[in-house]
């Protein structure tokens, strides 16, 4: 999957996972040279992939999702439920 200008709801470590593992491959790189430029072991990588599981810290997932070219921006969930819609009201003019 492409995540690029997209908005993608990550409401639980599963989700999460799968992200890092599509974002991870749709860059052609291993577990191995993401951990390497997250600085954290390939393990992580691994647990992280592998739906959360483990005790991954927030600072390793932030620094893994840096290394990927992503970040987190916090938001309210979305009140219907339709991301799309609610992706929409945050278009500029």
């Amino acid at each position: 999957m492409d995540y690029e200008g997209r908005i993608t709801r990550i409401a639980d470590t599963e989700r999460l996972g799968q992200a890092v593992r599509e974002l991870r491959r749709s860059q052609k790189m291993t577990q191995a040279e993401l951990a390497a430029a997250a600085g954290a072991p390939r393990g992580r990588i691994s647990e992280i992939e592998s739906e959360g599981k483990g005790g991954t810290s927030v600072a390793t997932v932030l620094a893994v999702l840096s290394a990927l070219g992503y970040e987190i921006d916090l938001c309210p969930a979305p009140p219907t439920g339709d991301l799309a819609a609610y992706a929409e009201s945050f278009a500029g003019p």
